[in-house]
């Protein structure tokens, strides 16, 4: 019988070890294990377990009672309170690259200087952060995102903004920083928005004609989901686009 489950046993332990390494590269600590399902109650699993992780958590590798009905009991409490956790901490900083950061020497870093198609001195890689590490969330809380672009006249209206997070205290200043981790990517298609309604301008140097066109993208709180809208000029076009670790979600994004 052990022959049978071992290979099983091999797999749940690796599983672990690599939570564990998880963990503690985003700064975190394995503090407890349960041991929850049907194979969860199994007590030669439990003594496998314990033998795997380090002596100082050997006593904290659990199987609480009833451990065959402890995810159906968790999906029914799910369903029937969903108010249940209503309050988040956010453990990281979230934020993007800001566009419309002027450039201001001997302050800014000298590499990142760049011109504008309005012909002004602006600095790149710098972060904007919408979600500050501490900051309580609720559930319905919506955070605004004010972007910016200036497009080309007959240049592609979709543009994307990689989302970046950080453990640190202090937020990263700029998004190349080594602490800056992305997170996925934000895409705004503006293709839908009335061209009538963006300002038209031209570069008094080049001659070059552009867009400037300035829109919001609130992001809300939903039990385990996070929906984010364009909104231009008051009026919303639909939900964005936000890719995470390879997966695309147009309707909600999760955290």
């Amino acid at each position: 019988m052990r022959a049978l489950m071992e290979p099983v046993m091999v797999e749940i332990v690796d599983l672990i070890k690599q939570q564990e390494k998880d963990i503690a590269g985003k700064g975190g600590e394995l503090r407890a294990i349960l041991l929850v399902g049907g194979f969860g109650s199994n007590r030669y699993l439990l003594k496998k377990v314990q033998n795997c992780v380090k002596p100082e958590l050997r006593h904290r590798v659990f199987q609480p009672p009833d451990a065959k009905l402890a995810i159906v009991k968790g999906a029914i409490i799910a369903a029937q309170e969903k108010e249940l956790i209503n309050l988040r901490i956010a453990r990281r900083h979230y934020f993007i690259e800001c566009t419309e950061t002027p450039f201001k020497p001997g302050f800014h870093r000298r590499d990142y200087m760049e011109i504008g198609m309005d012909g002004v001195r602006a600095c790149c890689n710098r972060t904007e952060v919408f979600v500050s590490k501490g900051q309580p969330l609720h559930d319905g809380d919506s955070v605004t995102l004010t972007l910016s672009r200036t497009p080309r006249v007959g240049e592609s209206l979709r543009f994307e903004d990689v989302m970046y997070s950080s453990l640190k205290p202090i937020c990263p200043g700029y998004i190349t920083d080594p602490d800056a981790d992305q997170l996925g990517t934000l895409v705004s298609d503006l293709t839908t928005i009335p061209k009538a309604g963006f300002m038209k301008c031209q570069n008094s140097s080049t001659g070059a004609q552009y867009y400037e066109i300035w829109f919001d993208v609130p992001f809300t709180l939903d039990g385990n989901d996070l929906v984010a809208e364009l909104i231009f000029k008051g009026k919303t076009y639909g939900r964005q686009q936000v890719r995470f670790n390879g997966t695309t979600m147009k309707r909600k994004a999760g955290t």
